[in-house]
């Protein structure tokens, strides 16, 4: 039985309903319908930890529904809040501009509210605001009362991200992604529709769209790990790739092996890679196996 949800939970392109990618087959298509309506929004995707903050208790927490107790707005920034009563919850990211994921994500999880010193409190990067637990105002009108509200008021560690533009056609978004995330303390991109109300579940109808971007490279096979599944008990592979002209110089790829090791898939052989870009230590980040390159016999980095 799949979880329910009790957020609306962005998905990437290849994962909206058959019926959504039928009608859009890709971005372009999205770009295109806004040279008429202006219905499609792109924002950079804060590289931190979904954080809800109930304005009615000043209570924050995290995806699953946990307390984050040192996320919790004072109670200056409560009084301000309270007037506006049509409003129950504050949704966005913790973050912060000078931290890494790792350590944005061991803060955030920090239980004892006295363990995180001044100078390591985590913002929160606000991208929507809700009457309810579900609201079905369109995107841009909760949009405009979330930037209304911090404009007139700023709470201490709350900011309006950057402020969302229309899709244009011509843009390549996966490499607008890519730019975001090689300036450091962004995830890519996420699209969303400006006339969806929020609704809890998957978002498959496009109301909110992950856009990551993607790199591929083509690098020699150093080593192949063979563990077993814990729940399975059949074989589960990883491999360790070589790139020692760039980076830390090996990573490990355990994403899209297959099940049954294909015979052309040896140590030494050169396999394609698809990333996200390089983590801060110097390794591909999100790596996933593509396959074999028997066209090659020099990988990129070597």
């Amino acid at each position: 039985m799949a979880e329910k949800l009790n957020y609306l939970k962005a998905v990437e392109f290849d994962k909206l309903s058959a019926s959504f990618r039928k009608r859009y087959p890709d971005i372009s298509y999205l770009a295109e319908e806004n040279q008429e309506g202006l219905r499609w929004l792109w924002q950079p995707k804060y590289d931190g930890c979904y954080v809800r903050v109930n304005l009615r208790t000043g209570k924050a927490f995290s995806r699953t529904g946990e307390a984050v107790p040192h996320l919790s707005l004072t109670a200056t920034e409560l009084s301000y809040l309270y007037r506006f009563t049509d409003y129950k919850w504050l949704i966005g990211e913790a973050w912060s501009a000078s931290m890494q994921f790792p350590e944005i994500s061991g803060i955030f999880r920090t239980k004892d509210v006295g363990k995180v010193p001044i100078d390591k409190r985590l913002f929160i990067a606000a991208h929507d605001l809700l009457m309810d637990d579900e609201d079905p105002r369109p995107y841009e009108y909760r949009l405009k009362s979330l930037s209304r509200t911090l404009d007139d008021f700023q709470p201490l560690y709350v900011i309006c991200p950057t402020y969302p533009q229309y899709l244009r056609l011509g843009t390549n978004y996966k490499s607008l992604a890519a730019e975001y995330v090689s300036r450091g303390h962004y995830d890519g991109l996420v699209i969303k529709d400006g006339t969806a109300p929020y609704t809890c579940g998957l978002a498959k109808e496009g109301q909110i769209i992950k856009v990551k971007p993607s790199f591929s490279l083509d690098l020699r096979v150093a080593t192949i790990i063979t563990e077993f599944g814990e729940k399975t008990g059949r074989k589960v592979y990883t491999l360790q790739i070589r790139h020692e002209g760039k980076g830390r110089g090996h990573s490990f790829v355990g994403s899209g092996m297959p099940h049954i090791l294909p015979p052309d898939l040896t140590v030494g052989c050169i396999v394609e890679v698809e990333f996200m870009g390089w983590t801060e230590d110097g390794h591909l980040r999100e790596p996933r196996f593509k396959g074999v390159r028997h066209d090659k016999v020099e990988a990129d980095y070597e």
